[in-house]
């Protein structure tokens, strides 16, 4: 679960907020499919549903993310999460 993977986070970094959405007074959330690695960090990312704009920013962030490796029968294993990056406008 989302919760789950939360718990596990090491590094987060957080999503700039992009000139064109302020411009646009986008806001709203951007969910992303990731792929966590054996070692802990995003493999892979997709959009499952936000605005695009937003999810560039989003996406550009949580490929920065580290994660504690996830743990079966002892042994390290890579990982599927759903990871939800709200934007409010204005930021901050």
């Amino acid at each position: 679960t989302e919760d789950a993977a939360r718990a596990l986070l090491l590094h987060t970094v957080n999503p700039v907020y992009p000139s064109e959405a302020l411009a646009q007074k986008l806001h709203g959330p951007v969910v992303l499919q990731a792929m966590i690695g054996r070692d802990g960090s995003v493999q892979d990312l997709k959009i499952v549903r936000g605005n695009f704009v937003l999810s560039r920013a989003a996406i550009a962030a949580v490929k920065q993310w580290r994660f504690q490796s996830y743990m079966v029968s002892g042994h390290a294993a890579a990982t599927q999460t759903v990871i939800t990056i709200n934007f409010s406008y204005p930021p901050g």
